[in-house]
C-alpha cells in the first residue's frame, strides 16, 4: 500500500552520504563531485516532497524552519540529520514549490575561532535560488548581542550570544521548481546556437557597461534597456563578441560600512 504523503513526518536517510550517490531529483543533481545542497523538490516512497540539504561540518545541529508567509512566525521546525561529508539533511513530504522556509544552527560559540553558532539567529540557506522580504539591512543582522549594529566596538572576545530570536526581520528562503524555471528561462532567452569553438563571451555588469555610454539615452544608462540600444550591441559586434554574460545578477547586499554612510553596493539596475 503506497503510504500516505503528509508532511508530518521528515523522513531521513543517514546510511548513504549524499556526496556518495548519484541521483536526479527534479531540477537538482547529487553527485560525488557535487551533492545537491539546497532545497530540492523529490519523490521518496510514493510521496512528494523536499529535501534539505546543507554544508555545515562545525554545526551541531541543524533545523529547518518552514513559514506560511515572509512575516509571519515559524510554523513549524524539523530536524535535520547527519548524512556525512559535513552534510545534514531530511526529506520533508507534503512540501512544494513555494514553501518559505530557513535555518538553525546550534554549535560552538568561539568568536576568536570564527564560531558564532546561535539557534536564536534564522539563517539564510547558502543554496537557496530565491528569497522574499528585504535584504536591505541584512549586514547589520549579528549573532552577538550589539548596541549598534552600524558602529560596533566590542573586541571579538567580549561577544556574547544574543537569545533574541531574529526571523521577522530575516527575508525567507523559497523552494523552486529548477526544472520548471530553466525551461521558462530557455523559453525567454534560448542558448546561443553557436558551436563552443565559436563562441566569444564577454563577462559584463550592466551598470559598468552602459552607465557612462555616450550614445545611450540617459534614461536608460545603467538598466537592462541599456545592452539592447543599437550603440551598445554594435561597440560588442565591432569586438567580436558572440554572447554576453551579465555579472551580478543574483541576490546581493550593502555591507554594513556602506549602510552607515547612507551608501549601498554596486546595483545593476
Amino acid at each position: 500500500m503506497t503510504p500516505p504523503c503528509t508532511a508530518s513526518h521528515p523522513h531521513t536517510e543517514v546510511e548513504t552520504p549524499p556526496g556518495l550517490r548519484q541521483s536526479r531529483f527534479r531540477g537538482c543533481t547529487a553527485s560525488a563531485a557535487a551533492p545537491a545542497l539546497g532545497a530540492c523538490l523529490d519523490h521518496r516512497d510514493g510521496c512528494d516532497g523536499v529535501r534539505f540539504a546543507v554544508w555545515a561540518p562545525q554545526a551541531e545541529g541543524l533545523e529547518v524552519c518552514l513559514f506560511d508567509t515572509a512575516t509571519d512566525p515559524e510554523n513549524r521546525r524539523i530536524t535535520m540529520a547527519p548524512a556525512g561529508n559535513g552534510v545534514w539533511h531530511t526529506f520533508v513530504p507534503g512540501l512544494a514549490a513555494g514553501q518559505l522556509y530557513g535555518l538553525r544552527a546550534s554549535g560552538p560559540w568561539q568568536p576568536e575561532a570564527g564560531h558564532r553558532f546561535n539557534p536564536a539567529k534564522l539563517l539564510l540557506d547558502p543554496w537557496a535560488q530565491a528569497l522574499v522580504g528585504s535584504t536591505e539591512r541584512l549586514a547589520l543582522q549579528a549573532g552577538h548581542t550589539v548596541a549598534d549594529p552600524l558602529h560596533p566596538t566590542q573586541a571579538w572576545a567580549q561577544h556574547q550570544p544574543d537569545p533574541q530570536d531574529n526571523a521577522t526581520d530575516m527575508p525567507k528562503c523559497v523552494v523552486l521548481d529548477t526544472a520548471a524555471e530553466l525551461k521558462a528561462g530557455s523559453a525567454i532567452a534560448p542558448s546561443p546556437m553557436l558551436s563552443g569553438e565559436h563562441l566569444v563571451i564577454y563577462e559584463a555588469h550592466v551598470k559598468a557597461l552602459t552607465r557612462l555610454h555616450p550614445e545611450v539615452p540617459e534614461a536608460q544608462q545603467g538598466r537592462y534597456a541599456a545592452l539592447a540600444h543599437p550603440a551598445v550591441i554594435g561597440h560588442l559586434q565591432r569586438l567580436g563578441i558572440t554572447s554576453v554574460c551579465l555579472l551580478p545578477v543574483h541576490q546581493h547586499i550593502s555591507e554594513r560600512h556602506l549602510l552607515a554612510q547612507a551608501l549601498f553596493a554596486l546595483r545593476i539596475d
